[in-house]
């Protein structure tokens, strides 16, 4: 058993391949050769080299991409009502932005860590973007991780204490927040909304971003992770139910 990540420096493809004892396979002059029945846990690739195509892979590529891609996640996605508004077209944003609300501009389709995105705010002209979601504002953004059927991890994202003046809109490392695992109750609309939303793809694993709206008690979707970050706790998570799952 092997993993391939999608960039050759992940810090969670490491810790992980650490915790598993299996080896990572290398971007460059690997000698890693592939076969049918040998497994490979595919961290995030869209895009794997010819000998780990050979190979029983763990979240196929081309699902993988189909659920990276925010266009075509919202795409997937579109008419359930498990996700907010979405648009490529550039007047219908101008539009929710008239009438009073906010948008978010994707000029990235494959980006992690808030790269490419940017708030429109009310009355403000938009920009040029790949991908324009209505913002809905939120109490809460938990993360909920899925391996085969079942939910193997729930996380929530809190204010880092040492960080001033934290963005609640954008909630990210860089703007002041943490995923937190202790005391972890999200409503159950939050638990309902990522089983639904996982059945519409053909993962084997991934983590999906939900945002909970108090006030209506609703939920929503806004993307899934092939490439969750891991770190302490959540990597002894993920080694022993990826062993039990690939067992």
């Amino acid at each position: 058993m092997n993993i391939y990540a999608y960039k050759s420096n992940s810090h969670a493809a490491k810790v992980l391949a650490e915790a598993m004892g299996i080896q990572r396979i290398k971007h460059t002059m690997s000698r890693f050769r592939g076969r049918p029945n040998k497994i490979v846990i595919n961290w995030g690739a869209y895009e794997v080299p010819d000998q780990v195509s050979k190979c029983d892979i763990i979240n196929k590529p081309v699902d993988i991409l189909l659920a990276s891609n925010k266009l075509s996640f919202f795409n997937i996605l579109e008419g359930t009502d498990l996700t907010p508004l979405h648009t490529t077209d550039r007047h219908v944003a101008d539009e929710w932005l008239a009438v009073g609300h906010k948008v978010v501009a994707r000029t990235l389709l494959n980006a992690s860590g808030g790269r490419g995105i940017v708030l429109l705010l009310p009355d403000q002209d938009t920009i040029a973007a790949l991908l324009y979601v209505r913002y809905q504002s939120k109490m809460e953004e938990y993360r909920v991780h899925m391996l085969g059927i079942d939910i193997i991890h729930l996380q929530q994202k809190k204010r880092r204490l040492n960080h001033e003046g934290p963005n609640w809109q954008i909630r990210n490392h860089a703007n002041g927040f943490i995923y937190a695992m202790k005391d972890i109750t999200p409503p159950s609309c939050v638990i309902k909304v990522a089983r639904e939303c996982w059945k519409l793809f053909d993962l084997d694993f991934g983590a999906i971003d939900i945002i909970y709206n108090k006030k209506n008690d609703k939920a929503w979707a806004l993307e899934i992770n092939t490439a969750p970050g891991l770190e302490g706790q959540t990597v002894d998570i993920y080694a022993h139910m990826l062993k039990q799952y690939l067992a």
